[in-house]
């Protein structure tokens, strides 16, 4: 029988997202604000599944909640930007 345990979600990362790589996206999600958007393109050759990840952990480190999204009909792109937060009255 295998031997089960549970981590909690934070500490399950994609394979390839290195603390390094976290850093690196930090710096990105540092430059927008409530009012813009960031956008990534991407080569052929790198993975967009592993920088996703990566921006979601760095807006997680910084305390942000991002909204992450790959664009309809746009190849190798991501686009970014804080979950508005506004409290309903």
């Amino acid at each position: 029988m295998p031997r089960f345990s549970t981590r909690s979600l934070k500490a399950v990362k994609e394979p390839g997202v290195t603390d390094a790589l976290v850093e690196k996206y930090e710096k990105y999600v540092q430059q927008i604000d409530g009012g813009k958007a960031g956008v990534l393109k991407f080569r052929e050759s790198e993975d967009i599944a592993t920088a996703r990840e990566a921006l979601r952990l760095a807006g997680d480190k910084l305390g942000l909640d991002l909204i992450v999204r790959r664009p309809r009909n746009v190849e190798n792109v991501l686009e970014f930007r804080l979950r508005n937060t506004r409290k309903s009255v």
